[in-house]
């Protein structure tokens, strides 16, 4: 599943009114969501140190394998080769958006 958006741009504000939401509604146990800090911007997961231990055995050193990320591409929200959010995190994700943005503007596709 990929997150889908109408909008063209989105804003500090409105990043951190996201991580808001998120934060807010996630549950206890959920590592917290933050802004990621690549080219292309998007959200980040930190994972926990027994998932680190398990998704870096193939890159041990690349730091993009010790979170969990979606970044922007053409109006999406996209993991690439990453490590993607599951998928309880990312309907949280989605009704983070449409808290923000509209009900119409975000669509799981």
């Amino acid at each position: 599943m990929k997150i889908k958006v109408k909008f063209k741009s989105i804003n500090n504000n409105q990043i951190n009114d996201v991580i808001n939401f998120f934060n807010l509604n996630k549950p206890d146990k959920w590592n917290r969501l933050e802004k990621l800090d690549r080219v292309e911007g998007g959200f980040q997961i930190k994972l926990n140190d027994d998932e680190i231990k398990i998704y870096n055995k193939c890159n041990p050193i690349d730091d993009n394998y010790r979170i969990k990320q979606l970044r922007w591409n053409n109006q999406k929200l996209c993991s690439f080769d990453y490590i993607n959010f599951n998928q309880q995190e990312l309907l949280l994700l989605y009704r983070s958006l449409q808290y923000v943005f509209g009900i119409g503007e975000v669509e799981i596709i």
